[in-house]
Order: C-alpha cells, then sequence, then structure tokens
C-alpha cells in the first residue's frame, strides 16, 4: 500500500469514527497499519487490519478482548462508528480492510 493509498484509508475510517484528527502518526508495521491519532478531545489507536484478515477472525479476536477485559484485565474497548459497530469496513484495491480504534490513556501503549 502507497503513503497516499495509507492517508486515504485512515482518513475513511476516521470519518467511521467521527474522529476529526489534530495530527496522525502511522506507527511501524510488518502487517497491519498503526495509527495514532490526536484529537482535541484525546488520543486513539487506529488499527487498519491486512488485507486478507477475515471479518470472523476480527470478531472472535474481540471476543476474546471481551472476555478478557471483563475478568478485570485493563484492555481498552473499541469505539463503536457511527452506524454503532465496533470495527469499520473501508473498501482499498477491491478488497475488504477492517479498522478499529479505542481512546488512548496515558499508559497505554498503541501496539503494533
Amino acid at each position: 500500500m502507497t503513503a497516499d493509498d495509507t492517508s486515504e484509508i485512515i482518513q475513511r475510517a476516521l470519518g467511521e469514527f467521527e474522529l476529526r484528527s489534530t495530527q496522525v502518526e502511522v506507527l511501524n508495521s510488518t502487517d497491519h497499519c498503526n495509527a495514532k491519532i490526536v484529537t482535541d478531545s484525546g488520543d486513539y489507536c487506529l488499527k487498519i487490519l491486512a488485507p486478507g484478515y477475515s471479518e470472523g477472525r476480527l470478531r472472535s479476536q474481540m471476543k476474546f478482548a471481551d472476555f478478557l477485559r471483563n475478568g478485570g484485565l485493563p484492555i481498552p474497548a473499541p469505539l463503536e462508528t457511527t452506524a454503532g459497530h465496533r470495527f469499520a469496513t473501508m473498501f482499498a484495491a477491491g478488497e475488504a480492510r477492517f479498522g478499529r480504534t479505542f481512546r488512548l490513556r496515558r499508559e497505554s501503549v498503541c501496539l503494533k
């Protein structure tokens, strides 16, 4: 994916979550596109999953994170999109790409 493609898909994902960024810092990653998003209302981590990452795999991963969060681990909950979904679906080069975001706390790290 080119830098222009990355920028475009990040902006589309931010629109899905109604985030107005003042700064976007794309972080190094081997598979997924990770970005720290700075807004007037706080900092967020946006993860755009790699091409070919299935929706079923994403949903399974999110259920496991919910289980851990409900058990007391400090895992941030994903934001909902404007449509009420916990992840956004965008298309790039004819492939579905899934994006999710969560608010960063002071001690949080946006992991790759």
